[in-house]
């Protein structure tokens, strides 16, 4: 009897350390450039909190109705988005080139990341539709939270009923459809065009 998966690990092992020794320095610098960029993809998003006294929120209040604060916050998030946008692109093309390093183990960035980057474009849009639908069924759970607190009745509060489970569905099938994506069909598109 043999053990398939035993001689893979030796390939796999034997393959990588002949990418990675003899060291080299630049190899190593490009693999990280990679392998940090393949892994922002998808992007997470940090969350940020704080305590503020009462008075600051007092503050903060007076400053929300002031145009100019409206546009610098607006202007913020705005950069903020397009950058996060740029990065996603950059790690969905990522994805594509090291799949191309692991098989040809010649690291290289800038001829693989010009030939794949039409796929890591797709890529994105398709993580990103994913991303939308996974938003639309948070909608249907905080729209009607919403208007139960601005109507006063409880009445819209019958829709949770029905949207938090498909939350829960949508949220499930996203996840499992990003990650399967990720795994299996990155490295068939690097494959077969």
């Amino acid at each position: 009897m043999s053990w398939y998966a035993v001689e893979a690990l030796d390939d796999a092992l034997s393959d990588t350390e002949s990418l990675l020794l003899p060291f080299d320095l630049g190899t190593w610098v490009r693999l990280a450039i990679i392998g940090v960029f393949a892994g922002m993809s998808p992007p997470q998003a940090p969350t940020v909190s704080w305590d503020a006294p009462p008075q600051a929120a007092l503050e903060f209040g007076d400053k929300v109705t002031d145009p100019a604060f409206v546009k610098l916050v607006l202007g913020v998030v705005a950069v903020a988005l397009a950058a996060g946008v740029v990065f996603a692109a950059i790690g969905s093309v990522m994805e594509f080139v090291l799949v191309d390093v692991l098989r040809s183990l010649d690291v290289r960035i800038l001829d693989p990341f010009g030939d794949r980057f039409g796929s890591g474009l797709r890529l994105l849009l398709f993580r990103i539709g994913v991303g939308l639908v996974v938003l639309v069924a948070v909608a249907g759970v905080v729209v009607p939270a919403v208007l139960a607190g601005v109507t006063g009745t409880p009445l819209p509060l019958l829709a949770l009923v029905l949207t938090v489970p498909l939350l829960f569905v949508v949220s499930v099938l996203a996840a499992a459809t990003l990650e399967f994506t990720t795994a299996f069909v990155v490295p068939l598109m690097a494959e077969h065009g």
